[in-house]
């Protein structure tokens, strides 16, 4: 068993886990203002980081994950007064190919144009 931590205020709750190690959430930050949260290699995160500000939508609770890292949560939508549960596609937690697969790519790219030219 392993204390997670929270955001800041009065405390969090782990709703679901993945084979990853990914944990997600609940921050309690007041007594009514509670935060989706991340648990990855020994930090926590706002979910509401993961999503653009201009979306509108405020995350209040996470409660499950999977292996490729979509996310169940709830959230509210601040202009629309509306709350209902959506699911988190978050492009930053898919792996980013390294810069030098990047580069063979090129050179095999520019390596077979030379020799369709032959």
């Amino acid at each position: 068993m392993s204390d997670l931590g929270a955001l800041s205020g009065m405390g969090s709750a782990a709703r679901g886990m993945n084979n990853r190690g990914q944990v997600v959430g609940q921050s309690y930050q007041g007594w009514d203002v509670n935060e989706a949260v991340l648990w990855e290699g020994g930090a926590v995160r706002n979910l509401d980081s993961l999503i653009d500000p201009a979306s509108g939508w405020h995350l209040n609770d996470a409660g499950a994950i999977n292996d490729l890292g979509q996310i169940a949560a709830s959230g509210c939508h601040d202009g629309l007064g509306v709350c209902g549960m959506l699911r988190l596609d978050p492009a930053n937690m898919l792996p980013v190919p390294e810069p030098a697969t990047w580069a063979m790519l090129l050179a095999g790219l520019a390596l077979a144009g030379v020799r369709s030219r032959r």
